[in-house]
């Protein structure tokens, strides 16, 4: 039987296209900009791009970090039911292994009807409208007598407008469902606690007492759903939510029914007869002419959108005529450049389960570092012996280990008392070491150094760019190709072509942060849905296997990390030979 998603729904009252394509977080003001885009949302949903995918896990740290803290929520279930009294239920191996959400139903509404006192996870409810299914599963149900609590769960730090259509959705499924002897007493989200700081690695019941936080929403949000856009209502913490909720709550008839039965109509719509049946073309300079393209419809809507997102920008040649140069730029900022020069670059973990005493959830923790020194004006990057190279890598995910990596962090500065530190945009070095400190991540005797150190970096980028804080009114080199876009990935090959990312078994910073993933929560299966060990993961003493994986991956992490940093020493090279006379 064809299925509606709880997606198709999130997608057809909200329209998260829109956003994407008019690089805004305001909804209403990104529906304004073109006609055209009413129709990218029924475009996604009648293509069918929100079922569940075969390739759900492609991009396994993001699938990582979500299926942890689902791990994580069934750990708390399980403890929770065993600390008081509840029998426990879990449905996840159905849902990964057979799902069936009619005999899941099935068995869930056995399990309330028979069970008193009982705490389900993935509790399934299933109805069919006009030949549809509909599938509703909760994270979280607590069943206590004849009155129930569902709870969503979502690895975010606040409540935001797809999860309120989240549970507006699941609540209309359970109440066309549920046996009538029992109530929904309660529903709400739990989300990851953004106050949790972790106060001893290891000790399972501070993670049980303290990550989770949660946010009940009133019983009158399915006959008031207006409520969410009010200032009293729980997402008053979400930034525009109430410009957004005007658009939101337009499109939706607060009849559920008609809503699935206006998403159907939009399904089986034929294509021949809408505006996506387009053939999108880009201009092709060579013939002169507007060619078909196999990017997407949605990519070619907006012009701007073209212009925007296309990363694959033309390098440019380095020695064209047409390169813009600004030697009065170039002197200006050349002055700060104090040698010897560190040019240093982090590489980091996303933990949305903190790991590290001190962390908090979704916090980045730098887990390496690169510095090239520059001692004097006289080097050749092609010259190792004129410049040196300095780094660490982590070699376990505990507070010893990070208080290690920035005492050599420092010590390999120099403690900051000579030269000058250099960075590709210094904002994000900057903040993350300003974190770092304030975690107490960093020990007492090379605070004020560090401290030095990050107050003193400047930006390389800056030579590439139009900085606000520096007020940089123009650019002291830019070639046209870019498109005025100044991103190390741009201007590295283009002015140091010869170094270069290609052939590396780690090549680019989403595969750098995955493996540091996989080795921080001892999950090394790409394939991994569910079943984490979570005692492996929060406990350093048991992460043995992820020791024993990490050295696979060791060498090719630090390898990655110094190109970042040697690229930079290329491109300083190439603006001191393009400025020299």
């Amino acid at each position: 039987m064809k299925r509606i998603t709880k997606k198709d729904y999130i997608a057809y009252a909200k329209g998260d296209g829109y956003c994407w394509l008019n690089k805004t977080s305001n909804l209403l003001e990104a529906v304004k900009v073109d006609e055209k885009l009413a129709r990218v949302m029924e475009q996604e949903i009648h293509d069918r791009k929100f079922e569940k995918s075969e390739d759900l896990f492609e991009a396994p740290f993001s699938a990582m970090r979500g299926n942890i803290f689902g791990e994580m929520v069934r750990y708390f279930s399980n403890v929770y039911a065993q600390k008081h009294g509840y029998n426990y239920h879990d449905l996840t191996d159905s849902f990964y292994e057979e799902y069936d959400d009619k005999a899941m139903a099935e068995q869930t509404r056995d399990i309330l009807l028979r069970e008193e006192k009982v705490i389900i996870n993935e509790a399934t409810f299933y109805i069919e409208i006009d030949g549809y299914g509909i599938t509703s599963m909760v994270d979280m149900l607590i069943k206590d007598g004849d009155k129930i609590k569902i709870y969503e769960a979502k690895a975010s730090t606040k409540v935001k407008t797809k999860h309120a259509l989240d549970l507006y959705f699941q609540m209309n499924v359970i109440n066309k469902t549920i046996p009538e002897n029992i109530k929904v007493e309660k529903f709400g989200v739990m989300l990851i606690n953004d106050e949790f700081v972790l106060q001893e690695e290891g000790n399972q019941d501070e993670y049980l007492q303290n990550y989770f936080k949660i946010y009940n929403l009133p019983p009158e949000f399915l006959d008031e759903f207006n409520y969410l856009g009010g200032k009293e209502g729980p997402i008053e913490r979400y930034d525009g939510a109430k410009t957004e909720w005007d658009y939101v709550t337009s499109r939706i008839s607060r009849n559920f029914e008609e809503d699935i039965k206006r998403i159907i109509n939009i399904i089986e719509r034929p294509v021949e007869d809408e505006i996506w049946k387009y053939q999108p073309t880009v201009w092709n300079e060579k013939l002169g002419e507007e060619v078909p393209t196999t990017r997407t419809w949605v990519d070619s809507v907006n012009p701007a959108i073209e212009y925007y997102f296309d990363l694959s920008s033309d390098l440019g040649d380095k020695n064209s005529e047409n390169n813009i140069l600004n030697k009065g730029m170039f002197d200006q900022l050349n002055k700060d450049y104090v040698y010897p020069l560190y040019m240093y670059d982090y590489e980091s973990i996303e933990m949305s389960l903190p790991i590290i005493k001190g962390a908090k959830g979704y916090q980045q923790v730098i887990s390496q570092y690169s510095i090239h020194i520059i001692k004097s004006p006289d080097f050749d990057v092609n010259d190792s012996s004129t410049y040196e190279h300095r780094e660490f890598l982590i070699d376990e995910f505990s507070i010893e280990e990070v208080n290690k990596l920035w005492t050599k962090f420092v010590k390999d500065m120099d403690h900051g008392k000579k030269g000058t530190p250099v960075a590709w945009y210094k904002a994000y070095e900057q903040g993350k070491t300003k974190e770092s400190l304030e975690s107490g991540f960093v020990p007492a005797e090379y605070i004020n150094d560090l401290e030095n150190i990050r107050s003193r970096t400047i930006d390389l980028r800056d030579f590439f760019s139009t900085s606000k804080p520096r007020n940089i009114p123009v650019k002291a080199y830019e070639a046209p190709e870019w498109k005025g876009k100044s991103s190390i990935k741009l201007v590295g090959p283009h002015c140091a072509p010869d170094i270069t990312y290609s052939n590396l078994k780690i090549s680019n910073g989403s595969q750098a942060l995955e493996f540091a993933s996989k080795f921080a929560y001892n999950v090394w299966d790409t394939q991994t849905t569910h079943g984490f060990d979570i005692v492996s993961i929060i406990n350093k003493d048991k992460r043995e296997k992820s020791k024993q994986e990490w050295a696979k991956y060791r060498e090719a992490l630090l390898k990655y990390c110094e190109i970042d940093t040697k690229q930079m020493v290329g491109i300083w090279q190439y603006l001191n030979e393009r400025f020299k006379d």
